[in-house]
């Protein structure tokens, strides 16, 4: 569902066979959707489906064809951005964040710490995490889950992760 009047739209790429090559791993790769990056974007990745058939004979035969990747309309940063920062226990601590997509961006953070953490985003605060003592928790807010390395720890977490949402810019 694409939402404000932007509408999803075709970008065509090329492709070519050499040496050897499993055609089921190539039918299997370009039956899929997922993330794309393109060369000519190599700091953005688009989300996309794959819904025209391929001519897999023609790709046998001339070990070329064109495929068409069906994008959404934004664009979202393929540059991991890492940010670390260390606040003393006690008094509130703020930091930027900067999100340099195209779009609004629902985050993925990691908070290390102990006891009770509250997490506030421009204003509002959004969650609070009953740590104890496990030593870190990370908030997925596309999975809409907590987990600390893969065991989910949702019953850790009390808050709304429909607002935890970066926008464009800081």
């Amino acid at each position: 569902i694409t939402k404000l009047g932007y509408s999803a739209y075709d970008k065509e790429m090329s492709i070519g066979l050499r040496n050897d090559f499993d055609i089921d791993e190539v039918i299997a790769y370009f039956d899929s959707e997922g993330q794309v990056i393109f060369s000519n974007e190599p700091d953005k990745y688009y989300r996309y489906q794959i819904i025209d058939q391929i001519d897999f004979e023609r790709l046998l035969r001339y070990r070329t064809a064109t495929v068409t990747f069906h994008v959404q309309p934004f664009k979202y940063s393929a540059i991991d951005q890492s940010i670390s920062k260390t606040f003393a226990s006690g008094d509130a601590k703020t930091m930027t964040v900067q999100n340099f997509g195209n779009t609004n961006s629902k985050p993925q953070i990691t908070i290390t710490g102990s006891g009770t953490v509250t997490l506030t985003l421009n204003g509002a605060q959004l969650f609070t995490i009953e740590m104890g003592d496990i030593g870190y928790i990370t908030l997925d807010a596309e999975q809409m889950e907590a987990s600390q390395g893969g065991i989910l720890r949702n019953r850790l977490v009390t808050g709304d992760y429909d607002n935890f949402v970066f926008q464009t810019g800081s």
